[in-house]
């Protein structure tokens, strides 16, 4: 069976337009618990870690390492002293805050995750902690295990896969995690902050992880919000069996965000029976909107993520609230002018015999911005046999394609990426990509990254190098299954992101950094406070003055962006004179609220400042 399995996926799939019919169901969660992150005090931390990937057994994983063995065979690493890198020439982007956050307590993998507000408050997630910080203070509020956050609820204690978002129109947070891995103790737990203090109170609820009462189990949850909504997506397996039939299908729940801000009962839609030519789609990945958020219309990718190489990446797109009578689901294909594939597992240094997981070819993140979608998976470089990260951009939703680039580089095995957007305009497409990287010559597992602007990938940039091996478990090390990541709203070309390394003791621990885009069309989160610099009135009612000093004479850019990060307007495009300068503007074009000015003087940000228009 799995001999005829194998050859099957050998090739590059070819694959028609055509899309089964998807179910979809109306469940009702009450609220299960109210927790006010501030008062929790003692906690025992406690935790089990089961040395067993939770995903699948034993046929599954020697169904795997078969996979890879075959990869393996087929494109063997090359000689790094003969190979060019697959690396482009954009500039790197800038490494600001950076800090250790939640430490190893005996999960493994961390699976990292993390959210950020405008005012700066940061939430790290591991498989069994919350760590709070503020980043202005640069100190840590409070660590809180999962456990603790649904003490008295009904729920296993076996507490795994955090999701963490930062709702910058509402601003509010959303945590999400699993509880239980059987079919009898099988929930999604899912948190939403009643305030932006994400130290306050938090409306919890437990979403059945069984709901179709097949025998089912929910794992792997992905994340995304709409104006109004949230996108719940996992993958529904059976208990036991082989790595074949313990897959079932992936799903999605559409839920009402309104609801779970308020702690009213809520209201969810299941989506289901999501497949294309009769084969269930897995590990569905929501789009995440930038510039504007998706409304009535939601993207979803899916891949054939198994397959040693294969050139197609599904779109799926939801049509329709969760109130909308008429809502439907279409399931397209786009092929893309690079194939994905399985990734070999990454060495790790000194000879050390317990390999990274790279696990298979699943699509990791999705930013939805300029009527373009850009993703990234875990692949392979054909060319150099290691591990890589698949970088894709699909365009034209009625009749999608993708073009791709497979990033990696000759001194490492990259996984695990995540993506998220740097763009100041609508039509920007700048984007940085963080992922992990280990090696047997050249590295300890550690975290790093690239950026992408104006068609170019830059070199990678390593925020955190790693200390030591990581050995956690035994054989194949738990590397990760996904890494955080998160633009910052309110300061376009600003992200905070988060992986795994290894520390000095050998365990996995997690590095959350704030970086910034290298081009000065993105605002600096560092608002350069230069001595001549003086902005007044402000608050403003009718006109705005802002005293600068120019060292030469220099052409000076001064763009409006609003307190989100979106570009507004361009007021300012000339050549200033040496010394001091004034700029006014009118409020006029501008409704009542906070903004961003930003001074660029020979394409450095001299300056951006806060102004309130009354």
């Amino acid at each position: 069976m799995y001999r005829k399995l194998l050859t099957f996926i050998l090739g590059i799939t070819t694959i028609a337009a055509m899309a089964q019919n998807a179910k979809q169901q109306k469940f009702s969660f009450p609220l299960q618990k109210i927790f006010i992150a501030d008062s929790s005090s003692i906690d025992w931390f406690a935790n089990v870690m089961n040395l067993e990937p939770i995903e699948g057994n034993s046929i599954y994983r020697k169904a795997m390492a078969e996979v890879k063995a075959e990869v393996e065979k087929r494109f063997p690493v090359q000689n790094s002293r003969f190979i060019k890198k697959n690396i482009q020439a954009a500039e790197p982007f800038t490494i600001n805050k950076q800090y250790q956050a939640n430490p190893f307590s005996g999960g493994s993998p961390l699976d990292n995750t993390l959210a950020v507000s405008n005012d700066g408050t940061l939430i790290s997630g591991s498989n069994t902690l919350m760590c709070f910080f503020d980043t202005q203070k640069d100190s840590l509020l409070k660590t809180i295990s999962l456990t603790t956050i649904t003490e008295g609820m009904p729920l296993s204690s076996h507490q795994y896969d955090p999701k963490l978002l930062y709702d910058h129109e509402k601003d509010r947070f959303i945590m999400v995690f699993l509880a239980g891995s059987d079919t009898v103790n099988t929930a999604i737990v899912v948190g939403f902050s009643q305030t932006k203090d994400p130290m306050g109170k938090w409306n919890f609820y437990a979403i059945d992880g069984n709901p179709l009462h097949d025998g089912s189990w929910f794992d792997y949850p992905a994340l995304c919000y709409t104006k109004d909504e949230l996108f719940i997506t996992g993958n529904l397996l059976k208990q036991g069996g082989t790595w074949q039939t313990s897959f079932k299908q992936s799903i999605i729940w559409q839920v009402d965000k309104a609801k779970g801000y308020q702690g009213d009962t809520l209201q969810t839609k299941l989506w289901y029976d999501i497949g294309f030519k009769d084969n269930p789609l897995r590990n569905i990945c929501p789009v995440q909107g930038v510039s504007t958020l998706q409304d009535e219309t939601i993207y979803l990718l899916s891949n054939r993520n198994f397959d040693i190489q294969n050139d197609t990446t599904f779109l799926i797109q939801v049509n329709g609230k969760l109130n909308t009578g008429s809502a439907s689901l279409n399931v397209k294909p786009a092929r893309a002018d690079k194939a994905y594939g399985m990734p070999p597992n990454a060495p790790q240094k000194a000879a050390f015999t317990n390999t990274l997981a790279t696990n298979d070819a699943r699509v990791l993140g999705a930013i939805l911005q300029n009527n373009k979608i850009q993703f990234v998976a875990n692949s392979i470089d054909t060319v150099i046999g290691k591990s890589a990260v698949y970088f894709g951009m699909m365009q034209n939703m009625s009749s999608p394609s993708v073009k791709a680039q497979i990033i990696s580089d000759t001194a490492y095995y990259f996984g695990y990426p995540n993506i998220a957007s740097t763009a100041t305009r609508n039509d920007d497409d700048q984007v940085i990509i963080g992922f992990e990287y280990s090696d047997y010559n050249n590295a300890n597992a550690g975290y790093g990254g690239i950026f992408y602007g104006n068609g170019q990938c830059s070199d990678y940039t390593i925020i955190k190098k790693g200390k030591n091996i990581i050995d956690v478990t035994w054989g194949n090390e738990r590397w990760g299954d996904y890494t955080g990541i998160q633009r910052k709203h309110n300061e376009p070309g600003t992200v905070w992101c988060c992986g795994t390394y290894g520390d000095s003791t050998k365990k996995n621990s997690t590095w959350v950094a704030s970086v910034y885009s290298p081009y000065p069309s993105s605002i600096s989160h560092r608002e350069k406070s230069i001595p001549t610099t003086r902005i007044y009135p402000n608050p403003a009612t009718e006109r705005v003055y802002i005293d600068f000093e120019a060292e030469k004479p220099a052409l000076t850019q001064v763009n409006i962006f609003d307190i989100h990060g979106r570009f507004i307007a361009q007021i300012v495009n000339q050549s200033v004179k040496k010394g001091k300068n004034q700029l006014s503007f009118a409020t006029q074009p501008l409704a009542a609220g906070t903004y961003i000015v930003q001074i660029v003087i020979g394409n450095k940000i001299y300056a951006s400042h806060k102004i309130i228009v009354n």
